[in-house]
């Protein structure tokens, strides 16, 4: 499952309708309808872009599904997102169930927590050792 499916099976989930992603897309609502029915002529679903994800994420509130837990700095699928971004500016392609996507979003992801949190502050020499303790511990990637 890639991260359009999760974002929109979280809003499936939340019961929003096709009429309302629209409207946060500015998209007609068959175009929205298009996010979760395959196309006639290709059979696919049309996925979201990056700044779709990040506006629907946003809009919906996706990052913060349970009130009663510690808000994260940023969440797994704004992280895969990023990752994906990234790569794509940097012309590389990457298929978005590449185990590198988890990889590196987990990377992402915390990091921010620690940056976000008053561990770090100001110290960039705390920061890098953490990162450097980080790599350390993750497998070698390839």
């Amino acid at each position: 499952m890639d991260t359009s499916e999760k974002i929109l099976a979280a809003l499936r989930e939340r019961n929003v309708t096709h009429a309302r992603i629209a409207a946060v897309l500015n998209v007609t609502t068959n175009n929205a309808t298009r996010l979760y029915n395959p196309d006639p002529k290709t059979g696919k679903t049309r996925k979201l872009s990056f700044d779709e994800g990040m506006a629907l994420i946003t809009a919906f509130d996706l990052d913060n599904q349970y009130e009663d837990r510690p808000i994260e700095p940023m969440s797994l699928p704004v992280a895969r997102l990023a990752v994906q971004y990234i790569a794509q500016q940097l012309g590389v392609r990457i298929d978005p169930d590449d185990e590198r996507v988890e990889d590196l979003a987990l990377d992402i992801r915390a990091y921010s927590e620690f940056a976000a949190s008053s561990q770090i502050g100001e110290n960039l020499d705390r920061a890098e050792g953490w990162l450097d303790g980080r790599r350390s511990r993750l497998p070698a990637r390839t």
